[in-house]
């Protein structure tokens, strides 16, 4: 799995850890599930439709999320404070390593459209397809 991590601290099934010290990206090789909550002043938006959407992935793909909704919180608001950011992008990841199924919570990069993008508008495609 690709190192997106930005930020100085992640969390590790429900340990604080430096984010460059960590192996566990290099580790997930197989299916994972995830979702980006954008975080501002602080909080996630729409946190319910990410953790529904987020469920339902792993429902279909024989992940089972096993950590509560309010954990997943406290977890974003832990890593607000350790990382002291409050605008950023927050990753959600489950998966399996193994026989062991993980979970990370991380800050990666936010990609902005900027003033001329904010103007002028940025290039969007349709795309028609139907998850099996």
């Amino acid at each position: 799995m690709r190192r997106d991590a930005v930020s100085r601290f992640l969390i590790l099934n429900h340990e604080i850890l430096p984010a460059e010290k960590t192996d566990i990206f290099d580790r997930i090789k197989n299916a994972a599930v995830y979702e980006v909550v954008k975080v501002v002043k602080g909080l996630p938006l729409f946190f319910e439709e990410h953790m529904e959407r987020m469920r339902n992935s792993g429902h279909a793909s024989g992940i089972a999320l096993r950590k509560e909704d309010r954990e997943i919180l406290d977890e974003i608001s832990t890593l607000v404070e350790q990382n002291q950011c409050l605008e950023t992008n927050a990753k959600l990841v489950c998966a399996r390593v193994g026989e062991e199924e993980v979970f990370l919570t991380y800050f990666i990069a936010t990609e902005d459209p900027g003033p001329q993008g904010l103007s002028r508008g940025v290039h969007t495609i349709l795309l028609r397809a139907e998850r099996k």
